[in-house]
């Protein structure tokens, strides 16, 4: 059976452990009643140094195959969205000072409490525009060894309203 889609909204923080040390990130994605989407993410790579500081401009959720989100899914504990995809234009830190013209993307899953099953993709790329994907500069994944991806159902403020993925982002399995 394909996975399926629907609306929700993310909020996050927590680290990773890569091949480097520590990669600690947190922020959050949400569609507005406008028709925008909202948010803030931050990357922080304690390794390296690196750290991206990321506007979301888009979100796409959507029900994979494994435990769903958990407690907070509403009154009836019925909400299986469990994997979500958000990024917008993204400003870069990496062997100096910040620098602008970068996108992050952020795949995660919720697969409940109290986290420690959570999965995150974060990517940050060159930006060329007009939706185009520049070279890939970063990358890193990983289990939750820390935190707490969420990942809410949709509510009068947050509706499920689902963006339209950037042509680089594939789905996940």
């Amino acid at each position: 059976m394909p996975p399926s889609a629907g609306g929700c909204w993310v909020t996050g923080g927590g680290f990773i452990v890569d091949a480097d040390g520590n990669d600690s990130f947190g922020g959050n994605a949400m569609p507005m009643k406008s028709g925008t989407v909202r948010g803030e993410w931050e990357h922080q790579d304690h390794g390296t140094g690196d750290a991206a500081h990321g506007q979301a401009t888009y979100i796409y959720c959507r029900t994979v195959p494994g435990p769903g989100p958990g407690h907070p899914s509403g009154p009836h504990h019925d909400f299986t969205v469990n994997q979500v995809y958000f990024g917008g234009p993204a400003r870069w830190l990496a062997g100096g000072g910040w620098t602008d013209g970068y996108w992050f993307d952020v795949v995660a899953e919720d697969h409940g409490e109290p986290g420690t099953a959570d999965t995150y993709l974060f990517t940050i790329r060159q930006y060329a525009g007009n939706a185009q994907s520049g070279a890939v500069v970063y990358q890193t994944s990983g289990t939750l060894a820390g935190g707490n991806i969420q990942i809410h159902p949709p509510n009068p403020g947050h509706p499920g309203t689902q963006s339209t993925l950037p042509p680089w982002v594939q789905l996940q399995p």
